[in-house]
């Protein structure tokens, strides 16, 4: 009898020894289907990661791609519209200018930080608007002194290609130009960009309004507070769909749409300038068509700047002046 009950206790211990051994072992199944399926989510999730990394990775590729791709040109239409020769200007006249320069009554020329007429543009990076009246303030403006090289932009608003007067630089001897660019090119909601100066403001606050213009809005330009304009002087659409380098040859040819709207609208904005610096200098002032477009535009109380005055500022003889004259 007490062998048989030796026997029972062993055979349950026995028992119990695989029984605990076959739940040590599920366990030990368990906790490696568990490793097992904890290193396949995290593959899952390295995976999804790796994905997302690559689709990102490559749009951003894409999208530096065709910024890049859109500058295209762009130094070649910066030389060409900087470089005009005298009888596209004679040949295309005003154009298709259609913008409306309001002439000021009694008011002394506007001087800049250098005590010469100053030219003051207001506009944005995203406006299309903007970015066609950029080609005609280059272009008239060089004939006048330099820009530094000018970034180029396609506006957020119709991918008009342009060139932002954002950290410009320019150098004349008988102009002063300031360029704002209140917001950048951000697409759909621009962002501030550059903040007008008080003299800025004060312009903006009293010229940008009615009766001068017929509504405020950019891109806004005072030249020397003698003539003030809202919007560009030619159709912008002219240049939609375009590139830097369709716009470069269209420029040189006298009788396309893109020649007669950038250069008729600069010969109406050099027209102006030359009112504001008493015609100097001579060689562009006289040059064709010039005279007969001063004559259209309409009188405002220009003062000028004499030779002498213009010596003054330091940036040119008087001697260099009256020999342009």
């Amino acid at each position: 009898m007490a062998k048989q009950k030796q026997l029972s206790a062993s055979k349950r211990r026995e028992q119990m020894r695989q029984q605990r051994s076959s739940q040590s072992r599920s366990a030990q199944q368990l906790r490696g289907r568990q490793q097992r399926s904890n290193r396949s989510s995290w593959w899952l999730v390295g995976g999804i990661v790796l994905m997302v990394a690559v689709i990102v990775g490559a749009f951003i590729f894409i999208a530096n791609y065709e910024a890049e791709q859109s500058k295209v040109g762009s130094d070649t239409a910066f030389k060409t519209i900087t470089t005009i020769k005298p009888d596209v200007f004679t040949h295309v006249d005003k154009g298709t200018f259609n913008g409306q320069l309001t002439a000021i009554k009694n008011t002394p020329v506007l001087k800049g930080p250098n005590g010469k007429p100053e030219i003051f543009y207001m506009g944005g990076e995203y406006c299309p608007i903007c970015a066609a009246q950029r080609w005609a303030i280059v272009t008239s403006l060089s004939r006048f002194g330099s820009f530094s090289p000018l970034t180029p932009i396609l506006s957020a608003e119709s991918q008009v290609p342009t060139f932002s007067f954002y950290k410009s630089s320019y150098h004349s001897n008988y102009i002063d130009f300031e360029s704002k660019e209140i917001a950048d090119n951000t697409n759909p909601n621009p962002n501030p960009l550059e903040t007008l100066s008080p003299d800025d403001q004060k312009i903006v606050n009293q010229y940008a309004k009615p009766p001068y213009v017929q509504q405020s809005g950019i891109p806004f330009m005072s030249i020397g507070n003698q003539y003030i304009s809202v919007g560009a002087y030619y159709s912008g659409t002219v240049l939609t769909g375009k590139s830097y380098q369709d716009i470069a040859t269209a420029v040189n040819d006298p009788n396309s749409d893109i020649s007669r709207g950038i250069v008729g609208a600069a010969n109406m904005l050099t027209a102006a300038i030359c009112k504001a610096t008493n015609n100097q200098p001579a060689n562009v002032c006289t040059a064709d068509p010039i005279p007969s477009l001063e004559q259209s535009l309409p009188t405002a109380s220009v003062t000028g700047i004499s030779p002498t005055q213009l010596a003054q500022v330091g940036q040119v003889s008087e001697r260099d002046v009256r020999r342009n004259s």
